[in-house]
């Protein structure tokens, strides 16, 4: 038998957000493998929810540009190519396909589909001088153009659907969030470097996603790929509130002190750190310190101005 008891807090909360409820499940407690996990000031119910959003009454076409194909950004792409067919039914999508990438130099266009078996030898050698907005450009138009959609509009509502997935550590890149999201693009990313900047900023984004019906997608940028974001979110959204956040904050750092032994030469455990896509594209970011305080800072900004962060470094 289910029992759960929903405060009028939680209830107005729901409603605030425009969530459905779906279930109700275990009590809230969540645990971040043995080194970290978030504590709130009640025990309540955990739910599912989901977005009180009309599914499309036309099949999406889902156009994907991708900037930055290295460690991550490849193994993003090996992961696509094995689950693009199995997402189209989820997704209520006709198409689900990369149509661009592009590194620091170049970039690679193809509205009909980037071949994922192929793709390291075409931009090698059939890449074209990287111009930022004509990528973007591109891959809102072939979202478009593959929908059948007869609005030219991508921040419309409808089929067309085009999302820029930034693998890169650029300021660049990150910098120019508000511009693409202008542009009707969706955005996911691991790059830390937006969520590490102004507070102000931050906001200007979300506000600006929202409005224009938008994607930000940011789970990736802190928590070693672990559902922290989501899961603050969730909580925040209910009504709870967080009393403290304790952990390594340093998916790097983590991994460090669990391999490292006596016998053992420390730049050996950071070369294998490096070797399995733990660290930063380059190792120092992580040991100095500058990519642990992007992480803190993506967590206060959850909250923003509510929320004041206290952060004691072991050093």
């Amino acid at each position: 038998m289910l029992h759960a008891v929903f405060s009028s807090r939680f209830a107005n909360s729901l409603d605030k957000t425009n969530y459905q409820l779906v279930s109700v499940g275990t009590p809230l407690l969540k645990s971040f493998g043995s080194n970290s996990h978030i504590a709130t000031n009640t025990w309540t119910a955990t739910t599912r929810m989901s977005r009180d959003e009309p599914i499309p009454s036309q099949p999406l076409s889902v156009a994907i540009g991708l900037i930055g194909p290295g460690l991550i950004g490849s193994a993003l792409l090996r992961q696509i190519a094995k689950q693009a067919e199995k997402l189209l039914g989820p997704l209520h999508a006709s198409k689900f396909a990369v149509v661009g990438l592009a590194n620091s130099r170049q970039m690679l266009l193809r509205p009909e589909g980037v071949g994922l078996d192929s793709w390291e030898g075409d931009l090698a050698e059939k890449g074209e001088p990287l111009d930022l907005d004509r990528f973007t450009s591109a891959i809102t138009s072939a979202a478009i153009a593959a929908s059948g959609s007869p609005s030219s509009d991508p921040t419309a509502p409808g089929p067309a659907c085009a999302v820029l997935v930034d693998c890169t550590a650029s300021d660049a890149v990150s910098s120019a969030y508000p511009a693409f999201v202008k542009q009707g693009l969706h955005i996911v990313t691991p790059n830390k470097k937006f969520g590490a900047g102004p507070l102000a900023q931050y906001h200007e984004l979300r506000d600006l996603s929202e409005r224009r019906r938008r994607r930000f997608m940011y789970e990736a940028t802190v928590g070693a790929g672990l559902p922290v974001i989501s899961t603050l979110h969730g909580l925040l959204e209910t009504g709870d509130r967080v009393i403290r956040i304790e952990g390594i904050l340093s998916g790097t750092l983590s991994y460090i002190f669990n391999t490292y032994k006596p016998g053992m030469r420390f730049s050996d455990v950071v070369a294998d750190a490096k070797a399995r896509g733990y660290t930063e594209p380059d190792p120092r970011d992580d040991l100095s310190g500058e990519s642990r305080n992007p992480s803190v800072y993506v967590h206060v900004e959850l909250k923003g101005d509510a929320w004041r962060c206290r952060c004691r470094w072991l050093r």
